[in-house]
């Protein structure tokens, strides 16, 4: 038996470097396209979606919120894709009808870490700073959400 053995000839540097560059560029718009998608986010009542420092958040306004102060809010946590979904829309219909709006950022799944509390701290001073939203937000977190929020809050 005979055997082959069949040598390729090493990459040359530009070969390297143009590999390099179609695998950023690959990358790049892969990454463009995924956060185009995040911006569409479905809610399950009428509310407005946006991006806080790279992050998509949204705002569930509340049907008639009371005048002369503060806006009161609870804040929903976790927002990942799938959160808020149509399980919350009874609660959301109630709150909003109540004069409470709900708000949220997709953090992922960061578990309270820093950059996570970074996120929540971007929507805070974004809401209480230039919505007139209360200083006091209701924090609802399902399962992980609470973790995150309570990190947050400590």
């Amino acid at each position: 038996m005979i055997l082959r053995i069949r040598v390729y000839p090493r990459p040359s540097g530009v070969g390297l470097r143009l590999l390099a560059l179609a695998l950023f560029i690959s990358a790049s718009v892969a990454f463009s396209r995924a956060s185009e998608a995040t911006a569409d986010k479905k809610l399950p009542l009428p509310g407005a979606v946006w991006r806080i420092d790279g992050r998509t958040a949204f705002l569930i306004p509340a049907a008639e919120p009371p005048a002369g102060r503060p806006k009161p809010w609870v804040w929903y946590a976790p927002t990942l894709p799938p959160y808020p979904g149509d399980a919350e829309r009874w609660m959301f219909e109630r709150l909003t009808r109540a004069g409470i709006a709900i708000a949220g950022i997709d953090v992922g799944e960061s578990y309270g870490s820093p950059s996570g509390r970074a996120g929540f701290s971007a929507l805070y001073a974004e809401l209480t700073g230039e919505r007139g939203y209360a200083r006091r937000p209701v924090l609802l977190g399902r399962s992980r959400g609470g973790l995150q929020l309570i990190n947050w809050a400590a």
